[in-house]
């Protein structure tokens, strides 16, 4: 899944998890919430364990494969943007996965980084 916010998906997820029954979970959620003021990386990253539990609450073998937020080209006036997305990336590749399986995933995209102010 991806396109949407995690914020949305995580009341949705159980019952996609309970129509489709698949074995793996790739999502790439995040941008959405932080881009479009939704939750900032905190509450980002809560909606994402709430969208795990909600499909390990259908299915407790289910693999999950989280993608990080990449980082895009510079908005005017979202500066925000660069701390938050490494905040979450971090908190999210860190996080524990005692007894879960999970793994942090980095999707195939341009390597964008932020463009120094100067530029």
């Amino acid at each position: 899944m991806w396109g949407r916010q995690a914020a949305q998906d995580k009341t949705l997820i159980r019952e996609q998890v309970k129509k489709f029954k698949p074995d793996l979970l790739l999502a790439g959620l995040g941008f959405n919430d932080m881009g479009w003021f939704v939750s900032d990386a905190n509450g980002t990253l809560a909606s994402m364990e709430a969208l795990v539990d909600e499909a390990r609450a259908v299915d407790p073998d289910l693999k999950f494969a989280p993608a990080n937020v990449p980082q895009r080209t510079r908005i005017g006036g979202r500066d925000d943007l660069i701390a938050q997305t490494d905040t979450y990336n971090l908190q999210a590749s860190s996080g524990s996965t005692e007894g879960v399986t999970i793994r942090f995933v980095r999707p195939m995209v341009p390597p964008f980084r932020p463009m120094a102010a100067a530029c």
